[in-house]
């Protein structure tokens, strides 16, 4: 119960830090430029190979570049498609890809995980606290 806790701590957290940025973020348009691919195994001893994308964007006249932190089993995006990108106006460097998964992935898998965890551990408790009755 309270790993589940914490992971829904974190959720929050997250949640509040990507509202905070949102707020004062610029947003521009930005444009896939390339991937980065890479074998991810798994326990069987297959493989699946991961694509990264790296977006480029200008902000106030100079071009940047972000490498996503999430990878996919298939490319989200076409190179050269456009996306919205929102650039933090004093540190044009740090960028939030204003799309679902780039913003959302780890309050869904914490969010989900920490809801189950919290939940069988209360359950378990109530049971193990009405069994000794």
């Amino acid at each position: 119960m309270v790993l589940g806790s914490i992971m829904l701590i974190v959720v929050v957290y997250v949640v509040y830090s990507n509202n905070q940025f949102s707020q004062k973020a610029i947003p521009v348009t930005g444009e896939v430029i390339s991937y980065d691919s890479h074998e991810s195994s798994d326990d069987d001893g297959g493989s699946t190979t991961m694509y990264t994308p790296t977006y480029g964007y200008s902000y106030n006249g100079k071009n940047y570049t972000y490498t996503s932190s999430t990878s996919s089993s298939s490319p989200d995006y076409d190179i050269g498609e456009k996306v919205e990108v929102l650039v933090d106006p004093d540190n044009p460097e740090e960028v939030l890809v204003n799309a679902f998964w780039e913003r959302w992935l780890i309050v869904v898998i914490l969010g989900f995980m920490g809801s189950m965890f919290t939940g069988l551990g209360y359950m378990a408790y109530r049971l193990m606290g009405n069994s000794n009755l």
